[in-house]
């Protein structure tokens, strides 16, 4: 039964995580017009905020499975929700787009950390049976992370400015974190 709960936290955990990721990803892509207009800055340069963080996840994924060898795979997923979610409030306090750009790559940082590291996890805790299950609902959780981003960005731009789309995901990257430290998902480095 104990082994059954921390299957689910984890879960919980990675799915969480990964579904903020994407979620965070395509919510920009709404505000994108927003923040040309705060900054006045041109779409050459604001498309930017989402360029380096797609680059940034794509380039380290690889980086981090090799060093969660060494570290353990949930230390640096957790290290990866605290991250992304210091990343998330610097974008909300951004003065202008270069730093935006910056702190985007802060955030994008701990976001390929998680999203390396999800999978990771699933596949330490979960018996082969249960694999794919494990595997298909962290996949459900970054498909709905893609398609409720434009929604929920819409929404929120509507109803408030587009940088409340950064406050958003830090309580939640937070609560990752310390959900994270209590379960004890630290997954032993390979020797």
């Amino acid at each position: 039964v104990a082994a059954m709960q921390q299957h689910k936290r984890i879960l919980l955990l990675v799915s969480a995580g990964v579904f903020m990721s994407t979620l965070d990803s395509s919510m920009l892509n709404v505000a994108l017009p927003s923040i040309m207009q705060v900054f006045a800055s041109p779409l050459a340069l604001t498309e930017w905020v989402i360029i380096i963080y797609l680059l940034t996840i794509t380039v380290l994924l690889l980086f981090w499975g090799h060093l969660s060898k060494r570290y353990g795979q949930g230390k640096i997923y957790n290290l990866g929700a605290l991250i992304f979610s210091i990343g998330s409030l610097l974008c909300f306090l951004a003065p202008n787009i270069f730093l935006l750009i910056f702190f985007r790559f802060i955030q994008a940082l701990g976001a390929s950390m998680m999203m390396a590291m999800g999978p990771a996890l699933i596949k330490a805790v979960f018996k082969h049976k249960q694999l794919g299950r494990g595997l298909g609902q962290v996949g459900i959780a970054t498909s709905l992370g893609l398609m409720a981003g434009p929604a929920i960005s819409g929404l929120l731009i509507r109803w408030s400015h587009w940088r409340i789309i950064f406050l958003l995901t830090v309580p939640v990257g937070l609560a990752v974190y310390f959900i994270g430290q209590k379960t004890r998902i630290m997954i032993q480095p390979d020797p």
